[in-house]
């Protein structure tokens, strides 16, 4: 991966910015010397974040959002372009995740994996990608999905499902963006160390969260790698970019090539993992 270049005069949009991936690729986008849309739900962490950034001497707008909600979308979209006339970097990175046997999820566990995961890059794409397309400059989208967008992680199904999707959107855009002025990526992660993985609710009995917070440490890296990732692909305009490829390429390698091995391992990396968490 290149060393990051200047991003002075650039123009960037972070979902989920308030922490976690999102709030590490809007610091290393303040550095560069980007101004930074920082969007989250979280009102109060999202003040904290932006009063570290300023206090960093970064250029900082805030947007309480749902990415879930369209409307709430298409406000942002307007907000961001008439306060800044183009947008060089957006980062649909929001998401949430719940763990367990997909037997034992809610209704409203599967719902709002879909909803804020896939269809709030759905709607960010949407929204903005008219826009960036007719601004005069070129733009880049890229999209957070994770290694379980590419192979099937047992307990995590809706989770899986819903990153396929973002990763399935991302290839299906670059296709039809080809020759054209914005560009995309899906950057897909391995473990991370964030609050995702510590807050996710658990709705299976074997899923201990404190064992496997303290397991998936010794796998993670940290968000300030997939930033690195994300703001290498303006440069790199790479398609899919997996970050701890040592994790996750043999997995989706295996996943590719042969179909029925995937399913062998799969079954059993289920059963590991629930023996692991008991």
């Amino acid at each position: 991966m290149a060393n990051p270049t200047s991003l002075s005069g650039k123009v960037a949009v972070v979902t989920g910015a308030a922490s976690g991936i999102g709030r590490a690729t809007a610091e290393l986008l303040v550095e560069l010397g980007a101004k930074v849309h920082l969007v989250d739900i979280n009102k109060a962490l999202l003040g904290e974040t932006a009063s570290a950034l300023r206090a960093a001497g970064g250029r900082v707008t805030t947007h309480v959002v749902d990415v879930a909600d369209p409307a709430q979308i298409a406000a942002l979209a307007n907000a961001v372009y008439t306060e800044d006339q183009a947008v060089d970097l957006l980062h649909n990175n929001a998401g949430i995740g719940v763990g367990g046997r997909f037997a034992d999820l809610t209704l409203e566990d599967i719902q709002r994996t879909i909803n804020i995961n896939l269809l709030g890059t759905a709607y960010g794409i949407h929204y903005f990608l008219p826009r960036m397309k007719a601004q005069g400059r070129p733009g880049h989208i890229v999209n957070t999905a994770s290694g379980a967008g590419l192979f099937p992680i047992p307990l995590l199904g809706t989770y899986c499902a819903a990153k396929h999707g973002v990763v399935a959107l991302t290839e299906a855009l670059d296709a039809e963006l080809a020759g054209e002025s914005v560009s995309v990526s899906v950057v897909c992660p391995g473990v991370i160390d964030t609050p995702i993985l510590r807050n996710s609710p658990q709705r299976s009995a074997v899923m201990d969260v404190a064992r496997i917070d303290a397991l998936a440490k010794r796998f993670a890296v940290s968000p300030r790698a997939v930033a690195l990732a994300v703001v290498d692909t303006l440069r790199s305009k790479e398609v899919v970019v997996v970050v701890a490829p040592l994790f996750v390429t043999p997995q989706w390698l295996v996943h590719r090539l042969s179909p029925r091995l995937s399913r062998v391992t799969s079954r059993a990396s289920a059963r590991f993992a629930e023996w692991m968490v008991r």
